[in-house]
């Protein structure tokens, strides 16, 4: 009898085992070349990340190119097994596109079935990349923006990419930067977990205006990085409390950031943007976002 529950248990421990050793595992081959002179890039960084349907967890697998730009990898392969496999190069920019005709990329996703060779390509040149962000960027006049938000009609072409906006606007979003008004219709960090039904019309314009701080002078901005933070939302650093977190309005927060930003613009406005950029209006507030 004890004999017989041995072999059951070693039986029971041994099937994941098998069922793992049934799953095929494959060789691919990585190529990373110059987007230009289309030759071959040592020492490049490549990532395989690889998920299962249903799970959460992903398992990254990671790699330098050789002399031949290759990297090897070996992976297990399955119909449930999704795959994004991803380059990147000190002193190199990625490579995007919006047409799924033209394969000239840095990064390359798959569901289930994955080719035997991947290539993949970087550029020094920022200007493919910035063509790229610009395109899938909102582009409005300031005055079309405002008009929008303070009639809750705000309709950017896509809700997860900020418009793109300069020092010089400021001013007119300073106009509304202290509207105690609720909006349901507003931009949100698509790395967010978080979903928020309304927003404050004062404070998503000041969220604004920190999107403009910490982009100003930047020669390339990933448009995700544009965002200040996940939501737009004023955090009490003291208490950790956001204007969010309680079911009545801390108009006292608002206020404290709208004077901080509009003393902040007012003190440094005749300077360079890009140094007066490198201030936080928040800093000595024991505000965040």
């Amino acid at each position: 009898m004890n004999r017989f529950i041995l072999l059951v248990v070693l039986c029971i421990i041994a099937l994941p085992l098998s069922l793992h050793a049934a799953a095929a595992d494959k060789k691919i081959t990585v190529k990373v070349l110059d987007l230009k002179t289309r030759t071959p890039l040592e020492n490049a960084n490549v990532s395989v990340d690889i998920v299962k349907a249903g799970a959460d967890d992903v398992v990254t697998r990671k790699s330098r190119t050789d002399i031949n730009g290759q990297s090897v990898f070996t992976i297990p392969t399955g119909i449930d097994l999704g795959y994004t496999i991803t380059a990147k190069k000190d002193g190199y920019f990625n490579c995007f596109t919006k047409d799924p005709q033209i394969p000239l990329v840095s990064s390359k996703s798959f569901m289930s079935a994955i080719g035997n060779t991947i290539t993949l390509y970087l550029t020094v040149d920022s200007a493919h990349l910035r063509e790229y962000y610009y395109s899938i960027t909102p582009h409005m006049s300031v005055d079309t923006l405002v008009e929008q938000l303070k009639n809750d009609r705000f309709s950017p072409g896509t809700m997860f990419y900020l418009p793109d906006l300069k020092w010089e606007e400021i001013p007119k979003l300073l106009k509304i930067a202290k509207d105690t008004s609720k909006i349901t219709k507003f931009t949100e960090n698509p790395y967010s977990s978080i979903r928020l039904e309304k927003c404050y019309l004062g404070v998503f314009t000041m969220w604004l205006i920190e999107s403009i701080r910490i982009s100003e002078g930047k020669t390339v901005v990933e448009p995700v990085k544009r965002f200040p933070s996940l939501t737009p939302v004023i955090i009490d650093k003291t208490r950790r409390e956001s204007v969010f977190s309680s079911f009545f309005i801390n108009y006292e927060m608002i206020e404290t950031a709208y004077e901080a930003y509009a003393n902040w613009y007012e003190s440094y406005k005749n300077t360079d943007p890009v140094k007066a950029c490198k201030i936080d209006p928040l800093e000595k507030t024991g505000l965040t976002w």
